[in-house]
């Protein structure tokens, strides 16, 4: 099949921080008529944004994207469309699915697949994608998923062993990104962490807290009062950075920490990877049984596997800025050459058009 003869939805979540941040940004975004919304929403570059869409398009399928949990995005589609007056919100995305006549529905949030939903969506002989790298949801009923992508490889290989259609696809970079990309030297931030500084993320708030110690780093995510007990990094804090604002931010940075979920297990697997030397920083990042197959350690980005390790890893970095450009440099054109997602998502469109 073509993918000319076919369409796809693209359905995810977004963050609440984030969702709140961008109306508060945009007053008066939540009176404008459903496409504007959606356009202010996919522009800012949150998550997957309209990377998927964008990239399925370019390959021939006919698009759309629907972001399930956006209440006022939600509001201004069922305004518009009357004959859904009295759907509930949450169901809303159903109703967009179908009112698009997607063959296709691709999830970047499994959490939406449940037993009503599925049978809805396959009542209409539509198929079911589902994106995961993080865990699965009990309620999921994955016997009614008809493909699933996964860049975990302890995830394919528990797929495929229990006979679920399963392709291994590492995450990548939005290319576009790269276009704003700023000089080493003239960066602003010598050391940056973006990410999650919450009660949940409480095992690595006391090693950013020893950096804050050391160094000048510039700290950037969603809080809770988990931050009140870590004084350093909490006058490190700059506020919250989502889409663009993070891509700006990691353009500006010399060196960026990351740390993997633990769901991740001994893989290498998050978008900071891809995000922070796409956009020329060097990477600093818990070492992973799989980095390799990835990135050069050592070469392309530097590793550390405990906190010790982490702070000796900086203060080498700080101490000798020529050989950390040299490193950042070295993974950005490795992430540029060849872990974009316009070299993933054909593919996932492969696999697509391979459902029968």
């Amino acid at each position: 099949m073509s993918p000319s003869l076919s369409n796809i939805t693209i359905v995810a979540q977004y963050y609440e921080q984030f969702l709140r941040s961008h109306y508060k940004k945009f007053e008066g975004l939540e009176s404008e008529s459903y496409t504007k919304q959606l356009s202010s929403l996919l522009e800012s570059g949150f998550g997957d944004s309209d990377i998927y869409s964008n990239g399925f398009k370019n390959l021939g399928f006919r698009t759309s994207d629907v972001i399930a949990n956006c209440i006022q995005l939600q509001n201004a589609w069922r305004s518009e469309n009357t004959k859904y007056s009295g759907v509930s919100t949450l169901d809303l995305w159903l109703a967009q699915v179908i009112e698009f006549g997607a063959r296709y529905v691709y999830f970047h949030d499994i959490g939406l697949v449940t037993k009503r939903s599925a049978a809805i969506l396959k009542s209409r002989n539509i198929k079911l994608i589902c994106q995961i790298a993080s865990p699965i949801p009990r309620h999921v009923p994955l016997d009614q998923i008809d493909l699933f992508v996964t860049s975990f490889p302890h995830f394919h290989k528990y797929f495929e062993q229990n006979g679920l259609k399963s392709l291994y696809v590492p995450l990548a970079f939005d290319g576009r990104r790269a276009m704003s990309y700023k000089p080493y030297k003239q960066r602003q931030y010598r050391i940056s962490f973006i990410g999650g500084l919450t009660t949940n993320h409480s095992n690595f708030l006391p090693q950013l807290e020893k950096i804050a110690e050391r160094y000048s780093i510039a700290v950037f995510g969603y809080v809770d009062d988990a931050i009140s007990f870590y004084p350093n990094l909490r006058a490190s804090y700059q506020g919250e950075a989502w889409g663009r604002e993070m891509y700006e931010i990691l353009g500006d940075s010399q060196i960026t920490i990351n740390r993997h979920h633990a769901a991740a297990g001994d893989c290498a697997n998050n978008l900071r990877m891809y995000e922070a030397t796409g956009m020329g920083a060097m990477l600093v990042t818990d070492d992973k049984r799989n980095l390799s197959q990835f990135f050069h350690p050592g070469l392309e980005v530097v590793t550390y596997a405990n906190q010790e390790q982490l702070l000796e890893v900086l203060k080498s970095a700080v101490n000798d800025p020529s050989k950390s450009e040299e490193i950042a440099e070295r993974g950005r054109v490795r992430c540029l050459s060849s872990h974009q997602f316009s070299h993933t998502l054909p593919l996932i469109c492969k696999g697509i058009l391979e459902l029968t």
